[in-house]
């Protein structure tokens, strides 16, 4: 794979995710996670964008994602849950503004 082929499936894989956390199909922590590395990639840590994910990023690091549930014991993954329900709380609807902001500006 070329480098200008692994920026474009990076794009196209960050557009989906951002897409798939906006229609639901896609948890916050695991829209987050997916998102950070593709988007230091294709625009740097010192973009606005990346800030944002960075800050959200930091805020939610001990969080597992929903398809990191099974690895953990039920009566631990209950306080996580509630924590990961506060951080979607305070952080949701700017993470879902960032996602429209990368759908907009990668999106073909």
């Amino acid at each position: 794979m070329t480098h200008e082929e692994y920026i474009e499936n990076s794009t196209i894989e960050l557009c989906e995710n951002a897409q798939r956390y906006l229609n639901g199909t896609l948890d916050f922590i695991g829209a987050l996670r997916a998102m950070f590395e593709m988007i230091i990639t294709l625009e740097g840590r010192e973009s606005e964008i990346a800030a944002s994910l960075i800050c959200f990023e930091s805020e939610t690091d001990h969080l597992p994602s929903a398809s990191q549930f099974h690895l953990w014991d039920e009566m631990a993954l209950d306080s996580k849950k509630a924590a990961i329900l506060h951080a979607e709380g305070s952080y949701g609807s700017e993470f879902g503004e960032l996602c429209r902001e990368i759908i907009a500006k990668y999106s073909r």
